[in-house]
C-alpha cells in the first residue's frame, strides 16, 4: 500500500514538473510576441499541430513538383515533343491534379485528428484598453525545447498559413489546361 502512495506522488510530482516547464516555456514564447499578455489557462490537450505543419510543408513541395509536372506535358503536349498521344498526356496531368485536389482535401479535413500531445493555451492580450481573448494550441518538443504554435480554430489555422495561396499555386496552370484538354 506504501509502494502504490509513493508511486502515484512520484507521477504527481513529476506531472507538476512538466507542467511547469511547460508553463515557462509558453511564457517565453508570449513575451517574444506580446508586450502585454495574461495566461488565464494551461491544460494538456492533443490537436493537429506538428503534423499538420510538416504535412503542410510536404504539400508546398509536392505542389512546386506537380506545377513543374504540368508545364512539362503541357509544353510537351503543345509542341509534339515525346512519345505519348494527346489523349496519354491529358489523362496525366488530369491525374496530377486529381491527386493533388485529394491531398488538399485531406489535409483540410484534418482538423479533427489529435495525434499530437500538446497544451491547450488561453490568454489575453492587451490591445490598447482592451484585453483580447486568444486560445492557441502549443507543441513543446521535448528533445531540443522548440515550440510551435496555432490557433485552436482549424480555419484560423488555415488562414494564417495563408492556405488560401497553396490552393491558387495548385490551380495557376489548371485553365491553360482545360484549354489545351478541350
Amino acid at each position: 500500500m506504501k509502494s502504490i502512495k509513493l508511486f502515484t506522488m512520484f507521477l504527481l510530482i513529476v506531472l507538476l514538473a512538466s507542467c511547469k516547464n511547460a508553463k515557462s516555456t509558453i511564457e517565453k514564447d508570449l513575451n517574444t510576441r506580446f508586450t502585454k499578455f495574461e495566461i488565464v489557462e494551461i491544460k494538456e490537450d492533443s490537436a493537429n499541430i506538428y503534423e499538420a505543419h510538416s504535412v503542410l510543408i510536404e504539400l508546398i513541395v509536392q505542389i512546386s513538383q506537380m506545377n513543374l509536372d504540368v508545364i512539362s506535358s503541357m509544353d510537351s503536349l503543345e509542341n509534339g515533343i515525346g512519345s505519348k498521344s494527346k489523349a496519354q498526356y491529358i489523362v496525366y496531368i488530369d491525374s496530377l491534379y486529381t491527386n493533388m485536389i485529394n491531398k488538399l482535401d485531406s489535409f483540410e479535413n484534418s482538423d479533427t485528428l489529435k495525434v499530437d500531445k500538446c497544451y491547450y493555451v488561453k490568454y489575453l492580450v492587451a490591445n490598447g484598453a482592451v484585453k483580447e481573448t486568444v486560445e492557441e494550441y502549443y507543441y513543446i518538443n521535448e528533445k531540443n525545447g522548440d515550440v510551435i504554435h496555432r490557433p485552436v480554430e482549424w480555419k484560423a489555422f488555415l488562414k494564417s498559413v495563408d492556405y488560401s495561396e497553396y490552393v491558387n499555386d495548385v490551380m495557376k496552370y489548371y485553365k491553360d489546361f482545360l484549354r489545351l484538354k478541350y
